[in-house]
């Protein structure tokens, strides 16, 4: 079996980019041969997915990159986000210029890539332009999206970029979503038959993500938020729940890792009153991150918006509690089971507009209520209560595993 696998940005620094590597080294492990197509720039590596999977499955990967910052596209990479964890352009703020030499670069690629390879089956991510072009140019491959609910986002924020640049979506063979909740809007937005969507869940590496040699804890709450450092994911207003927590339990630490200009870097510290017991690190390799979560306590989400929410699961797995804001499709993956156990306690959002903006003057509530949900697991903590033996194997059946398998049959189907 040869699969083509596209995605426009760098692989392995966001959800979609880890959800892409994951599927490609998965089906190397099936003795499939994948080829994948990708957007980069300096200072990363071309050689993504060779530095990223075992030597024993590299060479069934060929690598086409698509190089940003370059002669051919003198711009950052275009991101599905308009926060990025690296310098990015964002698609609406495009020129027609930058659209114009965006388009030429990918379809030459992709061109190269089809004629190179020779696919049986391409996967694309996102439900944007590049899958688009996709669509448009090989009409006779069967193609399969997987939408990341950015790119939903997108559509519904910049609804000039559909109209002009999005264009064939109703013929793609299967759609795959992270959460039941996309099927009806990408059946609305982009004509595609309710029949074609199926739901493929988020997943988490367990060679990574477990509980081996996992931190308890010591008499130091040790608190952690991973992810992109903007106004969309409340982190600023984690910040300033820190010095609230801190009044009643001074021995806590509070971890942020994402990347943060020096603006947002003084803005963190001076809504936590100028504590010393606010760290910033910078975003972290995926075997990084997981030898970090396992020094924690308690991993926070505090976020206006996200599709999944997929490093929440990767905390449970590794054992910590956690406190997330009233995330539906994150709810709605892990499930009763979970969501009753109290390893994880959901925050009332404050109210939304524009899809990820709270409203300012709901926002000294939701500190309050964030600082309040966060204390309560840490009170339990320091009762002694391990609840992560007891929903163990609930959280794992969200590995990457079943996800993998699953998109694969339908790659069959279609070959």
């Amino acid at each position: 079996m040869k699969v083509l696998h596209c995605i426009a940005q760098l692989p392995m620094k966001t959800g979609s980019g880890v959800y892409c590597t994951m599927l490609v080294e998965g089906m190397a492990q099936r003795g499939w041969d994948n080829a994948v197509l990708y957007g980069t720039q300096p200072p990363f590596s071309a050689q993504t997915f060779r530095q990223s999977v075992d030597a024993a499955l590299s060479c069934r990967i060929q690598e086409f990159p698509v190089t940003f910052l370059s002669d051919v596209l003198p711009f950052p990479i275009a991101g599905m986000s308009d926060v990025m964890p690296y310098q990015s352009t964002v698609y609406s703020a495009m020129t027609d210029a930058m659209l114009s030499a965006w388009m030429t670069a990918f379809k030459h690629r992709l061109q190269q890539a089809v004629s190179a390879f020779q696919p049986d089956v391409i996967i694309a991510h996102h439900l944007f332009i590049l899958t688009s072009l996709i669509t448009e140019l090989f009409p006779r491959v069967p193609v399969i999206a997987i939408s990341h609910g950015t790119d939903i986002r997108q559509l519904k924020q910049h609804p000039q970029i559909h109209e002009q640049y999005i264009k064939n979506l109703s013929g793609l063979n299967t759609v795959f979503t992270v959460t039941p909740k996309d099927t009806d809007e990408i059946s609305r937005l982009l004509g595609i038959a309710p029949n074609k969507i199926r739901l493929a869940g988020g997943g988490f590496n367990p060679r990574l993500f477990n509980d081996a040699q996992r931190h308890h804890f010591d008499g130091t709450f040790r608190l952690v938020y991973a992810g992109k450092i903007a106004e969309s994911k409340g982190i600023f207003e984690l910040a300033k729940a820190l010095p609230l927590i801190l009044a009643r339990y001074p021995h806590t630490e509070l971890t942020l890792i994402g990347n943060a200009s020096e603006e947002q870097h003084a803005q963190l510290l001076q809504n936590a009153q100028g504590s010393p017991h606010l760290h910033i690190h910078n975003a972290l390799t995926q075997k990084d991150m997981s030898d970090m979560l396992k020094q924690m306590d308690i991993f926070i989400l505090p976020s206006y918006y996200e599709a999944l929410g997929l490093v929440t699961v990767e905390a449970l797995a590794c054992g910590l509690r956690v406190v997330a804001t009233e995330i539906e499709g994150l709810k709605t993956l892990l499930g009763d089971a979970v969501n009753n156990s109290g390893i994880i306690e959901y925050t009332a959002l404050p109210r939304i507009y524009n899809v990820d903006q709270a409203v300012e003057e709901d926002k000294p509530v939701f500190v309050s209520n964030l600082a309040q949900t966060i204390m309560l697991q840490m009170e339990r903590i320091s009762m002694g209560h391990d609840i992560y033996p007891a929903v163990a194997a609930e959280i794992h059946k969200h590995s990457w595993n079943g996800i993998v398998e699953k998109i694969c049959a339908t790659v069959r189907g279609l070959a």
